[in-house]
């Protein structure tokens, strides 16, 4: 072997043995949280979606597969939030942070994630740590953050 080749393959031994050492240093991410909200805070959720959201959006438009790519494997706080800045379209934040709370649920409720005795947690730390897991999606694969809540099609 020639010494251009001795040195070709301990080069990328050294590298792969510091991608390798790299690699196993990285602390895993942290599984995602169980999702909870009570059936009372789905069920004003519900009351408010239909008062207040039904004038543009439709029920299946929030279980359809557009919204479960759009929202899937994201944190219920970026579905939260999306319609505590931006809703009603008429009056964006107008409502009191405990009903966007509720109808956050109630979205959950919709798609088929269960109630629990824990209510949905007033604090948007904890709201990051829950992960929207929905039928049909792949948890890693999305929509970009500028995915919209889009009117219902009329």
């Amino acid at each position: 072997m020639s010494a251009m080749s001795l040195r070709g393959i301990s080069l990328v031994a050294l590298l792969v043995a510091c991608v390798g050492r790299t690699l196993s240093s990285q602390t895993p991410a942290p599984a995602p949280t169980t999702i909870t909200y009570t059936d009372e805070q789905a069920t004003r959720g519900g009351a408010v979606f239909s008062s207040v959201c039904l004038e543009c959006h439709a029920r299946k438009d929030m279980t359809n597969e557009d919204f479960r790519v759009a929202w899937g494997g994201r944190p219920v706080f970026d579905l939260f939030e999306r319609i505590r800045t931006t809703m009603p379209e008429s009056g964006p934040g107008s409502l009191r942070r405990s009903e966007y709370l509720d109808v956050t649920a109630y979205l959950v409720q919709l798609n088929g994630i269960a109630a629990s005795t824990t209510p949905l947690p007033d604090d948007d730390a904890a709201l990051k740590t829950l992960v929207l897991t929905l039928r049909g999606v792949i948890p890693w694969v999305h929509a970009p953050r500028s995915a919209r809540l889009r009117p219902a099609s009329r």
